[in-house]
């Protein structure tokens, strides 16, 4: 839902003129971009609490108690991690399509396409790794950062350590949110 929602929101408000409306008035469009991605993380962050505070309530109203289980807790704050973290990668990339494309169909596709592509064909990314050592450097492999920190022998397989990947993926973060703000920049809007 937030990958549909984080590529409709500008290219809706390029098709509906209100992006034009906003560059008249005394704002750069890097504050404008960086405002819309802060507005994308702040819809993540909600989301991500609703659904908390759901799964919460509804086991508290169900079960009555809550283990007392350090794995269990454990288990799930680093899956709530992992999930918000490939969420936040995909949301740069979509941002960037975003800017590139005036309808928002090709960043959804790509979106979500991306996310069930990674997640299908991660067995073969491996083995290319293993074959062709360069190839672990691309960002299809960097989005394995939150499912490294859930199981860390994943390492073997990513061909990349837990701080490595975490630079690589922060370094392709702001490289996809430099490339959309570069875009966003020379685009007519």
């Amino acid at each position: 839902m937030a990958i549909t929602i984080g590529s409709t929101y500008l290219t809706n408000e390029r098709q509906n003129g209100t992006l034009r409306a906003l560059l008249y008035r005394s704002y750069s469009r890097t504050q404008v971009l960086v405002s819309k991605w802060l507005t994308i993380l702040g819809l993540m962050i909600g989301l991500s609490g609703f659904s908390t505070l759901m799964s919460l309530g509804l086991k508290l109203s169900f079960f009555r108690r809550l283990p007392n289980y350090g794995t269990i807790w454990h288990t799930w704050g680093l899956n709530m991690l992992s999930t918000g973290l490939t969420l936040l990668f995909l949301m740069s990339v979509v941002l960037l399509l975003g800017t590139l494309f005036t309808s928002s169909t090709p960043a959804i596709l790509t979106g979500i396409i991306g996310y069930f592509i990674v997640t299908i064909f991660n067995q073969l990314c491996f083995y290319l790794y293993a074959k062709v050592s360069w190839l672990k450097w691309n960002p299809l492999n960097m989005i394995n950062l939150g499912e490294q920190i859930q199981t860390p022998q994943l390492q073997q397989l990513t061909r990349l350590n837990l701080s490595t990947l975490a630079i690589g993926y922060i370094a392709y973060l702001l490289l996809f949110l430099t490339l959309a703000n570069y875009s966003f920049q020379t685009r007519n809007v």
